[in-house]
């Protein structure tokens, strides 16, 4: 599965859209910086609350002193986003997204007072 553009022809042009990478999609509509994907995010931007991980030195292009690696740590003691896993609590897209009490493409139930004083 790639991601998909048009042109101002209406051509489709279906590639796989990066930050910053080649490619006619980013040269039409190029990204732009956020947090996130400077930490590392896909570029769709459905994590709201990432997974955590302990800081591991692989998953850095820079390299640190022991110094700067433990002032990391102390930073990011509950550790760094894990990109790689599905945000907390994501769900899959529904159609016609529903609150309840009906289960059918139920994204929370109204109903339920679980929780509640």
């Amino acid at each position: 599965m790639v991601d998909a553009c048009w042109d101002l022809f209406g051509t489709k042009i279906a590639e796989t859209q990066t930050a910053f990478g080649p490619g006619a999609c980013n040269a039409i509509y190029p990204s732009s910086l956020t947090p996130n994907l400077v930490a590392g995010a896909p570029i769709q931007g459905r994590i709201l609350k990432c997974e955590l991980k302990a800081p591991d030195p692989a998953d850095y292009t820079v390299g640190f002193t022991p110094e700067q690696w433990s002032r990391l740590n102390a930073i990011f003691a509950g550790g760094v986003c894990d990109w790689s896993k599905p945000g907390v609590k994501e769900t899959d897209a529904k159609t016609w997204a529903f609150f309840g009490p009906s289960p059918q493409n139920q994204l929370f139930d109204v109903t339920d007072s679980h929780g509640q004083p």
